[in-house]
């Protein structure tokens, strides 16, 4: 007897973990971990995933085993190796078996369907098969069967259904929420081109319009062409092509089409050029190879300033690592940059690269994922959830821009990317390039321990010097009488650039058009009622959003508070920066990058390529404009307000403050023309602020690093946090204080510090009161065991009306 362990699409904890069920005699075959099955649960059928199949031997010993009733797949959606990785997954951050392995499926895997059966272009060899005959295709020839009815026609063999599907007898249509294959009706000549030429000369004139397309056919030289497209291109109605089904000249087959997420796209920047290497890049280049030549693999540290060449060493390191016959993964932060990297990469390798990122449609990323799958692609590009994808021999993993915080998903599981590009890479003895001009005190500390070589990129390409940065001191702007929002610097260089025909990239790292609404008369500030944040007013709806929530009210005109027409909208958002650009400059041509203008698909490439071609002269926008963006042409960058991420309540304010700065700097200057970044600040002096203007990393790096170290923050630590929430303030507080004792209670000595349980920095979201518990530890291992444990119990610790959720390896604390 076969046996197998199966993990239910249910995301009950109380059920979080494998089941064991019988194998039918006719499905055998297919039952294979990784495979979806229908399996019964209680009263109902439920959809799972094989997890491995149970020894033999313990199999025989079992009783009582309810068989599996279908599985879903010819082969395996998953690979071994993402299985694996799912079970590390949900170890490692704390999450449910069930939600690990969601992670690691393709997209739209679980779900209600319903599936039917047509005549496959195998259809004719099964009227002669025992068992299925004329009978069987019979029916399916007059309209499509379910699945029940053509198990029932079949006598129930479940083992002839799925030899029928593989050997083309016919053909599996779905309808519902699993994503799948679409598929269209082709059509096909039955007749050689000698014959149908006779036939098209007899029908002339019984059948004009028939014999116009076979005759318009024929010139195609009978591609097989789906119905809609054939009555497009010829100019003949889809009843032509049904009469020629009907005579006996045509068949119509179902066949799978790819839904290609860059069909029909240009963005205007893909060259396809292959540069010489300079002297660093080659020495970078032969770090990568030497790690891929090595024994254990460490990861390198690719550490270039902007425009130095980083995407090209990328190519090259994945020339060699395709050359022998391994594949690779490249991850970027934002999907702003996937459409200028994707067209990079397919100018050098074509269809071998797929992409996967959210924006695309599900149907787009089912049919990427299982390109990938199927060997059919042997590059993934893509944003955080690429490092998911089914890649087989894995040879590279790049993460571009390694620093960013948007690489640590903040829904269950709640990984780091980097830990776990690590251990794909290691599953498949890989190799990691962590690539950053502005890399993270992490990957620093990974080479100071000797745990990952580095190597840099210190000039940039064709010897173009890095951008003059100046910082404006707005507090001097205030006292000197200027009150806008740009200062005099700025205008002028602005301007001056524009004059010369040269583009600009303004930077304002808030959405929205003011930042939040006051009262003057009693100082009532229009909040969120469901959270503990301050609305923004937009005015391109005339009304007040959270942030955070989503939710919305009307604009306001008196306050609700007191009933004054003294309302006054303060602080400044990409909308109102936008409003000021156009009265400063009414004859340029400018592009808005921010959530509120990239929400429709395909917008990201839509306007970085008007951008591209020139068809704009300024591009302003949040952080997503920030980096990895290449347009020669970008002569000023300017930085309205550098103080909006440094007085975030968060150990990495400074940390990423200097990041967004250098790399916001780095958009300049990259064509033969010198750039220059303005940066706008209340805070001149701020040593993160300096550093980026003098382009002094070390001196950054070894500030923040001490700093990190007195107060034992990472890297010098791991934080994890445990945060409760509840619709009232004191049982989110009690919660929150029960864990804080349980974890002291059963945690190693030594082996981590328990901060006292307080309110969240954000102190209520979407209707929730949130508080939480700090945890700093050295090593995971010393903590794993006890967090696990308290983990297990937390479902108790709130009522079904609250929340109890943990961050393991969190990235910031609000």
């Amino acid at each position: 007897m076969i046996a197998v362990e199966v993990l239910t699409e249910l995301r009950v904890q109380a059920v979080d973990r494998t089941f064991t069920y019988r194998v039918p005699e006719s499905l055998k075959s297919w039952a294979l971990p990784g495979a979806r099955v229908l399996v019964p649960f209680g009263r109902r059928s439920v959809m799972g995933i094989i997890v491995e199949r149970t020894d033999p031997q313990l199999a025989e010993s079992l009783s009582g085993l309810k068989p599996i009733r279908d599985v879903l797949d010819t082969e395996p959606v998953v690979p071994r190796d993402l299985l694996e990785l799912a079970e590390w997954l949900s170890e490692r951050y704390l999450c449910t078996r069930s939600a690990a392995f969601r992670t690691v499926l393709p997209p739209g895997a679980f779900g209600k369907v319903n599936r039917y059966y047509e005549p496959g272009p195998g259809a004719g060899e099964a009227a002669h098969v025992a068992g299925v005959g004329g009978g069987v295709m019979g029916r399916l020839a007059r309209r499509p069967l379910s699945r029940e009815q053509l198990l029932a026609a079949l006598g129930g063999d479940l083992g002839t259904l799925r030899t029928g599907l593989a050997r083309g007898w016919w053909v599996e249509r779905t309808e519902g929420q699993v994503v799948g294959p679409k598929t269209v009706q082709m059509a096909v000549p039955v007749l050689d081109k000698k014959s149908l030429q006779e036939a098209a000369e007899r029908m002339r004139g019984r059948a004009p319009r028939q014999a116009e397309l076979l005759t318009w056919w024929l010139s195609r030289d009978l591609d097989p062409l789906p119905v809609g497209e054939m009555a497009r291109l010829s100019g003949v109605s889809r009843e032509a092509v049904s009469g020629l089904v009907k005579r006996g000249l045509v068949q119509l087959e179902s066949r799978a089409i790819r839904r290609d997420p860059g069909s029909g796209r240009d963005p205007g920047w893909d060259t396809g050029e292959r540069p010489e290497l300079n002297e660093d890049q080659r020495r970078a280049l032969a770090a990568i190879v030497t790690q891929m030549e090595a024994p254990d693999h460490r990861p390198v540290l690719l550490y270039g300033v902007t425009g130095s060449g980083k995407t090209e060493v990328y190519l090259r390191a994945m020339e060699e690592a395709l050359r022998r016959g391994r594949r690779a993964i490249v991850l970027v932060p934002e999907i702003a940059l996937t459409p200028q990297t994707v067209a990079r990469f397919r100018g050098r390798f074509g269809e071998q690269v797929a992409v996967l990122h959210s924006r695309l449609s599900p149907g787009e990323r089912h049919d990427e994922w299982m390109r990938l799958r199927r060997g059919e692609a042997s590059v993934a590009v893509g944003a955080r959830s690429a490092i998911f994808a089914p890649v087989d021999h894995l040879g590279l993993v790049v993460m571009d821009e390694e620093h960013e915080v948007s690489y640590k998903q903040e829904e269950s599981p709640r990984y780091v990317t980097r830990e776990v590009a690590w251990k794909r890479a290691a599953q498949h003895g890989a190799v990691l390039v962590l690539g950053s001009a502005t890399p993270s005190l992490e990957a620093i500390h990974l080479v100071e321990r000797g745990r990952a070589v580095s190597t840099s990129l210190k000039e940039r390409v064709g010897g173009r010097p890095l951008p003059e940065c100046v910082v404006v001191d707005m507090r001097r702007e205030l006292r000197e009488g200027n009150r806008s929002m740009f200062s005099r610097r700025l205008q002028r260089e602005m301007a001056q650039r524009l004059d010369r025909g040269e583009q600009a990239v303004i930077l304002m790292n808030r959405r929205g058009y003011s930042t939040f609404v006051l009262c003057r008369a009693c100082g009532h500030v229009m909040r969120c009622p469901h959270c503990d944040i301050s609305l923004t007013y937009h005015r391109s709806g005339e009304d007040l959003r959270c942030h955070y929530c989503g939710y919305t009210t009307p604009y306001v005109e008196t306050c609700p508070n007191c009933g004054s027409p003294y309302i006054r909208y303060f602080g400044t958002g990409t909308q109102r920066v936008e409003e000021e650009l156009r009265h400063l400059f009414p004859t340029a041509e400018i592009v808005r990058m921010d959530v509120d203008t990239t929400r429709r698909k395909g917008a990201h490439e839509e306007l970085l390529g008007r951008f591209a071609r020139g068809e704009a002269n300024i591009l302003l926008g949040t952080q997503m404009i920030a980096k990895g963006l290449d347009f020669p042409n970008v002569g000023l960058v300017g930085v309205i307000s550098a103080d909006t991420s440094l007085h975030v309540p968060d150990f990495r304010a400074a940390e990423r403050t200097y990041q967004l700065l250098v790399q916001v700097a780095g958009r300049s200057g990259r064509g033969d023309t010198p750039g220059i970044t303005v940066i706008q600040t209340y805070n001149p002096d701020h040593y993160a602020i300096r550093a980026a203007a003098d382009q002094q990393p070390r001196v950054f790096y070894l500030r923040e690093l001490a700093g990190r170290r007195a107060g034992d923050y990472p890297p010098f630590s791991e934080l994890a946090v445990w945060r409760t929430g509840h619709p009232e303030a004191d049982r989110a507080a009690r919660a929150a204080g029960s864990i804080e004792r349980r974890l002291k209670e059963v945690m190693p000595p030594g082996a981590g510090r328990v901060l006292r349980a307080g309110p969240a920095p954000l102190g209520r979201l979407r209707g929730l009161y949130r508080h939480q518990v700090v945890v700093k530890y050295r090593q995971w291992s010393d903590v794993a065991e006890a967090f696990r444990e308290v983990w297990r119990e937390s479902a108790g610790l709130c009522d079904p009306e609250g929340s109890v959720s943990v961050d393991v390896a969190a990235q910031m604390l609000l």
